[in-house]
C-alpha cells in the first residue's frame, strides 16, 4: 500500500497531466481559430446566446430553456460542419484527456480508476526489486530440461517428473494469459527447489 507521500506525488502527476492536456486543447483551439475564423465567432455566440436565454429564464419566459437547447444544437453542428470542411476532426477542440475514463483525476464513479491503480503498482514494483528478478525469472527463460524424463511421477500413466513439470509450466502461462478475463487463484506445494518461486515469477 502506498504511504501519503507516494500518494501525493501520483497526484501531483495527475494535475501535470491535467494542465499538459489543457495546454494542448488551448493550442489546438488556436490553431482552429487561424485556419476557420468563424469559429470564434461561433464560441463568443455560445456564451451570449446562454446568458440572453438565463435572462428569459429569470423573466419567466416558459419556452427560453427549449429554445437555448435548439439554438446551441444548431451552432454545434455549424462548428462540426466548418471542422470537418477545414480538415479538421470533429473533436478538435474538445478537452484532451489522456485518460478518457476519469478524465485524468484519477477517480471515477468515486473510486480508484484502473489507470490509477496501475500506477499504484508500478510504484509498489519499483519498490519491490522484481524488476531484476523478473528479467531473469520469466517465461521467455522457462526450461523444462532440468527435470527428470526418467523418473516417474505417476507409473500408471507413465507421466515422468519432465512431463509434468510441462504440463505445470504450460498450465501457469495459460493462467497468467488468461487473468483479466477469468482470474482465480493457483496453490503451489512441493518440495524446496523445485521450482515454485520461479513459475511465480514468470506469472508476475
Amino acid at each position: 500500500m502506498l504511504n501519503n507521500s507516494q500518494y501525493d506525488a501520483l497526484m501531483r502527476g495527475y494535475q501535470k497531466r491535467q494542465l499538459e492536456n489543457r495546454h494542448r486543447q488551448e493550442e489546438r483551439i488556436r490553431e482552429a481559430y487561424r485556419a476557420l475564423p468563424e469559429l470564434e465567432e461561433i464560441d463568443g455566440r455560445f456564451g451570449e446566446l446562454a446568458l440572453l436565454q438565463a435572462k428569459k429564464l429569470l423573466g419567466g419566459e416558459k419556452e427560453a430553456l427549449a429554445q437555448l437547447h435548439a439554438r446551441i444544437g444548431e451552432l454545434k453542428k455549424r462548428k462540426t460542419e466548418l471542422l470537418e470542411a477545414g480538415g479538421f476532426a470533429a473533436d478538435h477542440m474538445e478537452p484532451v484527456y489522456t485518460c478518457s475514463v476519469c478524465r485524468d483525476t484519477g477517480y471515477a464513479d468515486g473510486k480508484k480508476c484502473r489507470c490509477l491503480r496501475q500506477a499504484e503498482i508500478a510504484v509498489l514494483y519499483g519498490q519491490s526489486n522484481l524488476e531484476h528478478v523478473l528479467a531473469r525469472e520469466n517465461f521467455a527463460a522457462a526450461t523444462c530440461e532440468y527435470y527428470d524424463k526418467t523418473l516417474m511421477v505417476n507409473e500408471k500413466k507413465g507421466v515422468s517428473q519432465y512431463d509434468y513439470m510441462k504440463t505445470v509450466l504450460a498450465e501457469c502461462r495459460a493462467y497468467a494469459e488468461d487473468f483479466r478475463e477469468k482470474g482465480g487463484n493457483l496453490l503451489f506445494c512441493g518440495k524446496a527447489g523445485t521450482g515454485k518461486t520461479f513459475l511465480t515469477n514468470c506469472i508476475a
